[in-house]
């Protein structure tokens, strides 16, 4: 592996050790409400992204 890669990697597992310590945090049904509302979120913006790159390659 490239050490690009591997920074990478890296960051990749600090974000999952920050989610499994939310866990230990805060109650279930506040993670399934965040999860709730930042799932329509994220699906409207790669949404908009989409068609920007549409737009652009016209």
């Amino acid at each position: 592996m490239r050490p690009k890669d591997n920074i990478t990697l890296e960051k990749i597992n600090q974000a999952t050790l920050k989610l499994t310590e939310q866990k230990d945090h805060y109650p279930k049904w506040i993670l399934w409400v965040m999860i709730l509302f930042s799932f329509p979120a994220v699906i409207l913006n790669i949404g908009a992204d989409i068609a920007g790159m549409g737009a652009a390659a016209t």
